[in-house]
This record gives structure tokens, C-alpha cells and sequence, in this order.
């Protein structure tokens, strides 16, 4: 009875952690009863392939949501980085990927700016700027599909080292410093003071502004 009693109790201080983890086994469960293949290894792959990019889109993402604020440009932000990379990359070879890194960073310092200098709610003036870069992507791309051709640039993405693909390298890599910034540094503890309390966090001496705009900076960075 002793047991049982403390079993609830662990359940219930820790439902915030079980939870997400038995409804991901219940989908892989009905997506395997669904589709026999999904566990299988190309299954698998092409699963970690795809989900790659969100990881490392969700790292600064996540930095966001400590802070209380929401980003709904980082989809449009990844579409454009993208679209910028294929269009350029055989003029500007791999200098091409730190011309995409400034624009994505260039289009979160304004959402930053909107949020801490404009006071404008995060989840508007982030929706805003989607919009318009949803429509500089479609001015650029004039509304076809490009695919990117130069080898030795896939090849950052889909070369195979112990039989997964490297992007998913490059995510964990960028999600353990996300990690290690969100809790170990001070940065990461200023960010969830704000989230916490933005006015006492501003009491206490943390510059909320500035942080607002790095984070919102930060959060495109990945993209």
C-alpha cells in the first residue's frame, strides 16, 4: 500500500514528464500499427532527416518560450535561409551560409525590436514579419521550386558517418549548447528570470531589453 501510495505521488510531481513521453510511444505505437515500415531503418532515417531541422530550429526557439514570448516567423525564416542558399550558392560558394546566418539574424534582431522597444505582443509582430518573409522568399523564388545541386553543400546534410545522416550531427551538437546556455550560463539564467518575472528581473538589474532582443537574435540564428 506504502509502495502504491508512493508511486502516485511520484506520478503526479513528475506528470509533466511522463506525459509527453507516453503520448510519443502511443504515436510511434499507431504510426507502426498504420505503416509496418515505419520502424524500419530506412523509416528511421528518413524520420531523423526530416526532424533534424526542426531540432535545430526549436533550440533557439526554446529560448523564446523561456522568456514568455513566442516566434511564429521561424518557419517563413527557415524557408528563406534555404531559398537564399540555393540561389547563391554557385556564386558565393559557402560564404553563401554566413550571408543566410546575418539575414536570419538581421530579421530576429527586428522582431526584438518590436517586442522590447515597440511593445508590441511577440506572437503579432513576429506574425508580421513572417508575412514579409514569406513574400521576399516568393519575390526571390517567383513562385517555382528550386532544388539545390551542388554536391559538396548536400553533403554537409546527407553524408553518412555510422549510419545516420550528418545533419543529425549537426543538431545535437547545436541542441548541447543550447543546453549547456540555457543552464549553465548566465545568459540562460537571465532568460529565465524574464520568464519568470520581467519586471522583477528589470528590479534586480537585468538589462530585459537588451536580453529580449539578443534571445528573439538568437532564436533566427539556427534557421
Amino acid at each position: 500500500m506504502a509502495r502504491l501510495l508512493l508511486s502516485r505521488e511520484w506520478l503526479r510531481r513528475n506528470m509533466t514528464t511522463v506525459l509527453p513521453i507516453v503520448a510519443v510511444i502511443a504515436i510511434i505505437a499507431g504510426f507502426q500499427a498504420i505503416n509496418p515500415f515505419f520502424l524500419s531503418y530506412q523509416g528511421v532515417i528518413t524520420l531523423v532527416y526530416a526532424m533534424s531541422y526542426f531540432l535545430i530550429a526549436s533550440c533557439g526557439l526554446t529560448f523564446v518560450i523561456m522568456m514568455g514570448s513566442f516566434d511564429f516567423s521561424v518557419v517563413s525564416l527557415l524557408k528563406l535561409a534555404a531559398l537564399l542558399c540555393v540561389l547563391y550558392i554557385d556564386n558565393l560558394g559557402f560564404l553563401v551560409i554566413p550571408l543566410a546566418l546575418s539575414i536570419s539574424v538581421g530579421l530576429g534582431f527586428i522582431n526584438g525590436l518590436l517586442v522590447a522597444k515597440l511593445n508590441v505582443p511577440s506572437f503579432m509582430a513576429t506574425l508580421g514579419v513572417s508575412v514579409v518573409v514569406e513574400g521576399i522568399a516568393l519575390y526571390l523564388s517567383k513562385g517555382f521550386l528550386h532544388i539545390i545541386y551542388d554536391e559538396t553543400f548536400r553533403a554537409l546534410a546527407t553524408t553518412f558517418i555510422a549510419g545516420l545522416p550528418s545533419i543529425i550531427y549537426w543538431a545535437m551538437g547545436i541542441w548541447i549548447i543550447s543546453t549547456f546556455i540555457a543552464m549553465y550560463m548566465p545568459f540562460g539564467r537571465r532568460i529565465y528570470a524574464i520568464g519568470g518575472n520581467p519586471i522583477g528581473a528589470g528590479l534586480s538589474g537585468i538589462n530585459v531589453e537588451r536580453d529580449r532582443i539578443y534571445v528573439f537574435s538568437w532564436g533566427a540564428a539556427p534557421c
